[in-house]
């Protein structure tokens, strides 16, 4: 449902304007999680099947939060008391200590709402009183954000953010841009290193950003049937270069960006993340502040190139057409 602006919430904003926005991942305060049941009831309903959302489906989505969270805590039920799935699961959202069991059910159920009732809802219209999925999406990011809690809900699962602005303006764009290519191989491994970053993996985070940023410009190559030798980091960025996807009037302008991508994220990966090298005798300790730099530097690049390749496909198509470029 639409998030409602409160009487307080202005005044609210008048104080904490100009003050810096931090963000935890240690918490999840007590509104949050109300919030977020309100959310399910809103969105799925009251019942075990998607019946009370329009969805004649008795698919029990209640019961495959439950099922599927417990399976793999190796719990019989996530609600000692017991109760109805849905019953359980309202109570291990609202009073369950570990921040990530919860964050795991709240993603286990967004997958659901963002796979089966979404679809639905596109297939045949359905207008209800119920919450549109996107919606439901849409209103938990902003609560995410209205706790300053540091995670937002981006292509299926719940990923760390450290920044609003660099998460609204490098991470989105790149995690949209890599969906709406098909570039799906890049897509799953920047993913799966935001996926490592949120569990404190970061020297996986790295390591899984550096070979996205490698399959972006893979995949780019390969789309334009440009051959490329060696699939190493430099040899694939020279092969983009020396095909122009940089306008050779602004190779100047383009001098530093290139050099940042040689040197920044696969140095990183190579150094922190030591790739398939190994890491010596003594254990290698990778900071957060690196991981989380090395992501937003992965994200800005591929933001960066596949533009580029959207914006050379525009002036191809143009040239076909008999546009101007």
């Amino acid at each position: 449902m639409p998030v409602y602006e409160t009487f307080a919430k202005p005044k609210q904003e008048v104080a904490n304007t100009g003050k810096p926005v931090m963000y935890r991942d240690d918490i999840l305060p007590g509104p949050f999680r109300v919030q977020v049941l309100h959310i399910w009831r809103n969105t799925i309903g009251y019942n075990d099947g998607w019946f009370a959302a329009g969805l004649m489906d008795f698919s029990a989505p209640w019961a495959k939060m439950h099922e599927t969270l417990a399976t793999e805590m190796g719990l019989l039920t996530l609600w000692q008391r017991g109760g109805s799935h849905r019953e359980c699961c309202e109570q291990f959202l609202l009073h369950h200590d570990d921040v990530d069991d919860v964050l795991s059910l709240i993603e286990i159920s967004f997958r659901l709402v963002q796979g089966i009732l979404r679809e639905h809802q596109r297939r045949i219209g359905y207008q209800t009183r119920w919450q549109p999925a996107d919606d439901a999406i849409a209103e938990l990011n902003h609560r995410f954000r209205e706790h300053g809690i540091g995670y937002q809900y981006q292509g299926g699962q719940i990923i760390a953010v450290n920044s609003q602005y660099l998460h609204s303006e490098v991470v989105e764009p790149a995690i949209s841009l890599l969906h709406e290519a098909n570039f799906e191989g890049p897509l799953q491994e920047f993913m799966a290193a935001h996926e490592h970053y949120r569990k404190g993996n970061y020297k996986e985070a790295i390591a899984n950003a550096g070979s996205a940023f490698e399959s972006t410009m893979k995949a780019i190559c390969e789309e334009r049937s440009w051959t490329f030798g060696r699939t190493t980091a430099s040899a694939l960025i020279e092969t983009l270069f020396s095909n122009a996807l940089v306008p050779p009037e602004m190779k100047n302008h383009f001098d530093s960006l290139l050099s940042a991508m040689k040197s920044g994220v696969p140095t990183l990966r190579n150094q922190a993340g030591r790739g398939a090298h190994g890491q010596g005798s003594v254990p290698v300790e990778v900071p957060d502040y690196l991981a989380a730099y090395c992501l937003h530097l992965t994200a800005a690049n591929i933001v960066f190139l596949v533009e580029a390749h959207n914006a050379k496909h525009e002036v191809t198509v143009s040239h076909l057409y008999g546009g101007k470029a």
